[in-house]
This record gives structure tokens, sequence and C-alpha cells, in this order.
């Protein structure tokens, strides 16, 4: 059973099917098993690397956190996500390449 369920932004789903619609490869990969793990594990899982991230704020002023897809990459992937709206939820935020 799911520690956390998963709700999308808009933009978090768009990023999410753009690289699906790129057929199998490798960040689609990726980032499905870091979203299974955030969801079944939650994350505090040690691999996500999980943190909050002090560039942005949520749109009611939420801390956004940012978890990891890829470590000691070039241009590595996260994915960024904050509690709620319930304590059982996460919304991601967005996907893509740490800036």
């Amino acid at each position: 059973m799911p520690v956390f369920k998963i709700l999308w932004t808009d933009q978090a789903e768009e990023q999410f099917l753009e690289l699906k619609s790129q057929g199998p490869n490798d960040k689609y990969n990726k980032v499905s098993k870091t979203l299974e793990i955030l969801s079944t594990h939650g994350p505090k899982y040690r691999s996500l690397h999980s943190h909050k991230y002090q560039s942005i704020k949520g749109p009611g002023g939420e801390d956004v956190w940012e978890s990891y897809v890829e470590n000691k990459t070039s241009s590595a992937w996260r994915i960024w996500w904050m509690y709620g709206p319930n304590t059982d939820v996460i919304t991601l935020i967005m996907i893509g390449k740490h800036p």
C-alpha cells in the first residue's frame, strides 16, 4: 500500500508525458522508478536525497522539496514537489534537469 498518493500539477504531468512520448528511454524509466519509490517508501528514502529547495516556494508559500532522479551525472534530473493538500499526499510541481 502506498505511503503517499501522488498528485500532478499540469506542468509536471506535461513533462512526464513528454518523456513517455519519446518511447522507451532511460530518463523515463528513472523518473518512473523515482516516483514509485516516492509513493511507496516516502521522501525519506535514502537514495532520493530529498531536501527543501530554497530557491522557490509553492503557490501558497508552501515549502518546495527536491528529490533526486539521478546523482553524480552532468545535468542530473530532479523532481520538485510539495506536501499536501492532505498529510498523505505529495503534489509534483516539476520534473527536469537540475538548474
